[in-house]
């Protein structure tokens, strides 16, 4: 089973119960979406985030880190980084450096 034709982690395909598990004690919300974040990767524990979803109306997007939901700039100013350095190191994989 693959989801937009990304893979899907081995042990959540095989045990529908841990994915359940996984996202209870990640920072899932209601109404948030599942999104990855290495596109060439798969969905699973280390690649998968749930974020509030986007609105196009005004077109803000949220993160979501150890259960605390800011917007994309929010998140760059606390951080010290400019919105486009923040997405631009989540989009190329070095967001573990933040």
């Amino acid at each position: 089973m693959e989801r937009s034709g990304i893979p899907i982690y081995y042990e959540w395909k095989k045990n529908p119960s841990a994915f359940e598990c996984w996202t209870l004690h990640s920072s899932y919300k209601k109404f948030f979406n599942l999104n990855i974040i290495y596109l060439n990767g798969e969905y699973s524990p280390d690649n998968c985030i749930w974020q509030v979803p986007v609105h196009k109306k005004n077109k803000t997007r949220y993160l979501t880190y150890k259960s605390e939901t800011l917007s994309v700039s929010d998140w760059a100013k606390r951080i010290g980084l400019s919105k486009q350095g923040l997405f631009s190191r989540l989009v190329n994989g070095q967001w573990k450096k933040l």
